[in-house]
């Protein structure tokens, strides 16, 4: 059972932070437009 336990709560832990990240992410009209504008450039600039 130790096992199991040991997955279930890690399972829930998880879902938590996913559920708190997703909670403070800017909606409506705050986040119209700006996706991906703070991460990683996957392109080359041009010129």
């Amino acid at each position: 059972w130790t096992p199991w336990h040991r997955h279930v709560t890690i399972a829930m832990l998880a879902l938590a932070f996913l559920t708190v990240m997703r909670a403070a992410l800017p909606t409506g009209a705050d986040a119209a437009g700006d996706e991906g504008k703070d991460h990683l450039l996957l392109e080359a600039p041009a010129g």
